[in-house]
């Protein structure tokens, strides 16, 4: 009886988070649709836009330059520049997120696709916050080829309307 009652309560909880996601994905995406952008300087940024501005975040995400510099230089000025190395990652991904919502709202894009995306920069963020415990190189490619099929749907929104 106490098993049938922990299986309900697990279930419980589930279905909770899972309504609250879903509320506040609908709160961001209701708040992204009702501001209007200076409509000259948005069509400005959308053409100039190009996700290439985020290609050194996939460098930045490589673990390898740290291990050289410790074999260099010790293990102190490595774990410095990871630590830098770090800082300037979760920089680009605040970028990248305010890019991404700016291009969310051009594109008028499914509210899934905002939950998936930060989902994903999420996950970048907890692999950063555990990087000594889960090493490896982080993928941020996937992010990226996002933001360029945003960035076209953005575009061709804007010429369809044109």
């Amino acid at each position: 009886m106490c098993y049938k009652m922990e299986l309900g309560m697990i279930a419980a909880v589930i279905i909770a988070a899972g309504v609250v996601l879903a509320l506040a994905e609908f709160i961001l995406w209701w708040r992204s649709h009702s501001r209007s952008y200076d409509s000259q300087n948005t069509e400005s940024w959308l053409e100039d836009f190009s996700s290439a501005a985020y290609r050194p975040m996939i460098r930045l995400a490589e673990p390898d330059d740290a291990g050289f510099l410790a074999a260099q230089r010790g293990v102190d000025e490595a774990a410095r520049y990871r630590r830098w190395q770090r800082r300037a990652l979760r920089s680009y991904l605040r970028r990248l997120a305010r890019d991404f919502q700016h291009l969310h709202t051009l594109a008028a894009a499914a509210p899934w696709r905002r939950l998936k995306f930060l989902l994903s920069v999420w996950r970048v963020e907890v692999r950063l916050a555990f990087s000594g415990v889960l090493p490896g190189a982080i993928d941020l490619r996937p992010l990226l080829v996002t933001m360029d099929d945003l960035a076209a749907q953005a575009r061709n929104r804007r010429h369809t309307q044109i």
